[in-house]
C-alpha cells in the first residue's frame, strides 16, 4: 500500500492517494510504517500546494523519536521547508524539526536530498535579496550536469524544479536549459510571478515573456493578462505570448456520458458545479452527442430548447435574437472547458463557418467513453464472425466493456435529440450482454454457464423482446442441469415476444423447449 501511495501521489492522483494512505495507516503500528505513514500525508498536502495545511498538519502530529523512524522525520522536515519557503515564510529555518533533517541529510551526504536543500536556499536568498542565491544557482548546476541527476529534479520534484528554473530564466541563467526543464515540465505560471515583481527590468520581462510562451502552459493566460507593462515593446511581446499560447491546441477532454455526465480535462475532473447553469451543461451534452458534425446556430436552439430557447438563455430577454442567446449559451460552456481563455476568445474545441459550428471536428479534441463503448462491442462482433468459438482475449474485452456500462445521457433520457445515440448504446449493450453468454458457452477451455446465465439475464430485462437473449439464458440453465427452469424460461419467453411484438416466437425457440421436454442436449 504504501508504494502504491507514492505512486498515486506522484502521479497527482490525490484521492486515490488519500484512500490508500488511509488503508496504510490503519494497519501499521511500528513507528517507522507510522513515521511513513505521516509523511505521505503531509507530502499529499505539499505536492497539491496547500502549503499552509501541510505545515499546519506537520506541526500538529507526535513524531516518534524511535531511531527507526529517523529517516522518515527527515523527510517529513523536508516536507516542512519546501511548504515554507515555497508559501514564501521567512523564518522556515527556525523550526527544529527542518534543523534536525537538514543536519540529518548533511551527516549521511544524501545528495539527492542536499540538491533540494540547496535549492530552498537559493530560492530563499533570492526572494530576500541575498547575493549567495548566486552561489548556490552555480552548484545546483553543477550538481544537474552528473548524468543521473539531470531529470532528478522533473521527475521527482516537478514543484521544486518549476520555481528553481523560473528563477534561472528570470536571471538568464543557464536559459536554454531552463527553458528546456520548463516545457518538459509543461509549467509556467511561476515565470509570471517574476515577470510582475516590480524590480523586474525590460530585459528580463521580454526574456520571461518569450519564456512563457515557448513552454506553452495555458494556465499563464490569467497572470499574463493581469500583467501591466508600461513599455511599449514589453506590450507587444505580451500581446504576442498570450496569441501564441491561445493558437496552441487544448488539452483533451475525456467525457463520460454513461451515467451521470463527467469531463476530465487534462487528466483533471471538472467541478460539476463549474457549469453555473443547467443550458451549458445540457448544451455540452448535446455537442458531444453530435461530434464532428456541422451544425447550424437555428438548429441547436431549436433542438436544445425549443420554443423558449431565447428567453431561457438570454435572461428572459425575449427580444434577444437566437444568434445573441446562442453565444450566451456558448460562452458559459467555453468558460467551463476552455477557463484560462481571454474573455472573447474564441473556444479551441469548436471550429466556426458562418453561421453553423462543429465540435471537435478532426474528433481528436474529445475522448467519449461511449465512442470506446461501441467499439469495444464492434470489434468482438467482427472477431466472432471469424472465429468460433470466440477467443478468451475477445470474451475479456466485451465484458471490461460491459463493465463500464452505465445508463447513458441519463439527464437527456427523455430529450428528442438524444434517442438516437441512446438507442444505439441501448442496442449495443444487449448485442454485447448476448455475445458475451454464447461465447462463454462455447469457450475452448470449458463453458461458463453460470457467468453466461449472468449476462443472458442482463440483456433479457434490458430487451425481452430479443429472442437470442432468451435462447442464450435458456442454453445456459439447461448446461448447469437446471432443465425445467429452463423450459420455465422458454414459456416465459413466449410470453414476453407475444407482449413486445404482438408475434410468435420463431422455431428455433419451439425446437429448444421441445428438446428440453424430451430431455435432449441443448
Amino acid at each position: 500500500m504504501f508504494y502504491w501511495s507514492a505512486l498515486y501521489i506522484g502521479r497527482g492522483q490525490f484521492d486515490a492517494a488519500a484512500r490508500m494512505i488511509n488503508d496504510f495507516c490503519a494497519g501499521v503500528s511500528d513507528p517507522e510504517a507510522v513515521a511513513y505513514g505521516q509523511w505521505l500525508r503531509a507530502w499529499t498536502l505539499r505536492a497539491q500546494e496547500r502549503y499552509a495545511e501541510c505545515i499546519a498538519s506537520i506541526d500538529a502530529q507526535t513524531l516518534s523519536d524511535d531511531p527507526s523512524a529517523r529517516y522518515c522525520k527527515a523527510l517529513i522536515g523536508v516536507e516542512r521547508a519546501i511548504a515554507a519557503v515555497l508559501s514564501g515564510r521567512r523564518n522556515w529555518l527556525d523550526s527544529l524539526l527542518v534543523k534536525q533533517a537538514l543536519d540529518f541529510h548533511i551527516h549521511l551526504r544524501a545528495r539527492h536530498y542536499l540538491l533540494r536543500w540547496r535549492i530552498l536556499f537559493a530560492l530563499d536568498c533570492h526572494r530576500r535579496g541575498d547575493e549567495r542565491w548566486d552561489r548556490h544557482v552555480r552548484f545546483i548546476l553543477h550538481e544537474l550536469a552528473r548524468d543521473d541527476y539531470a531529470t532528478l529534479l522533473i521527475h521527482r520534484e516537478p514543484e521544486l524544479a518549476e520555481w528553481f528554473w523560473a528563477m534561472c530564466a528570470r536571471e538568464d541563467i543557464a536559459l536554454t536549459q531552463a527553458v528546456s526543464a520548463l516545457r518538459a515540465l509543461g509549467k509556467g505560471t511561476r515565470l509570471n510571478t517574476h515577470l510582475e515583481q516590480s524590480d523586474t527590468d525590460r530585459a528580463s520581462q521580454l526574456r520571461l515573456l518569450e519564456t512563457i510562451a515557448i513552454v506553452g502552459d495555458e494556465r499563464a493566460i490569467p497572470g499574463l493578462e493581469r500583467f501591466r507593462p508600461s513599455d511599449p515593446e514589453v506590450r507587444q511581446a505580451q500581446r504576442w505570448a498570450l496569441d501564441r499560447l491561445e493558437a496552441l491546441p487544448p488539452p483533451v477532454l475525456e467525457v463520460t456520458l454513461m451515467g451521470e455526465l463527467a469531463v476530465r480535462r487534462d487528466g483533471t475532473l471538472i467541478d460539476p458545479d463549474a457549469w453555473y447553469r443547467p443550458s451549458a451543461y445540457q448544451l455540452f451534452e448535446y455537442f458531444c452527442v453530435h461530434r464532428g458534425q456541422w451544425l447550424s446556430r437555428e438548429r441547436v436552439l431549436r433542438e436544445v430548447w425549443p420554443g423558449s430557447a431565447e428567453a431561457d438563455l438570454a435572461g428572459r430577454q425575449k427580444r434577444t435574437s437566437a444568434k445573441g442567446a446562442f453565444q450566451i449559451a456558448l460562452s458559459r460552456l467555453g468558460s467551463v472547458i476552455e477557463p484560462y481563455l481571454r474573455r472573447r476568445s474564441p473556444v479551441r474545441y469548436f471550429a466556426y463557418d458562418g453561421e453553423s459550428i462543429c465540435f471537435d471536428p478532426q474528433r481528436t479534441l474529445v475522448r467519449l467513453d461511449t465512442d470506446a463503448f461501441l467499439a469495444a462491442i464492434e470489434t468482438a462482433k467482427e472477431v466472432n464472425q471469424a472465429h468460433s468459438p470466440m477467443i478468451d482475449t475477445t470474451l475479456a474485452t466485451v465484458q471490461e466493456a460491459l463493465g463500464t456500462w452505465r445508463t447513458p445521457l441519463t439527464n437527456a433520457r427523455y430529450i428528442d435529440w438524444a434517442q438516437e445515440m441512446i438507442e444505439r448504446l441501448n442496442t449495443a449493450y444487449v448485442d454485447g450482454c448476448v455475445l458475451l453468454a454464447e461465447g462463454l458457452l462455447r469457450r475452448d477451455q470449458g463453458p461458463d454457464a453460470g457467468q453466461a446465465e449472468h449476462w443472458a439475464n442482463a440483456a433479457t430485462r434490458s430487451a425481452p423482446w430479443h429472442e437470442p437473449a432468451w435462447l442464450a439464458l435458456i442454453r445456459a440453465l439447461a448446461r448447469q442441469g437446471r432443465r425445467g427452469e429452463a423450459l420455465h424460461v422458454s414459456e416465459r419467453a413466449t410470453e414476453a415476444l407475444k407482449r413486445e411484438l404482438g408475434a410468435p416466437p420463431s422455431g428455433e425457440l419451439h425446437l429448444l423447449a421441445q428438446h428440453l421436454r424430451d430431455n435432449r442436449a441443448v
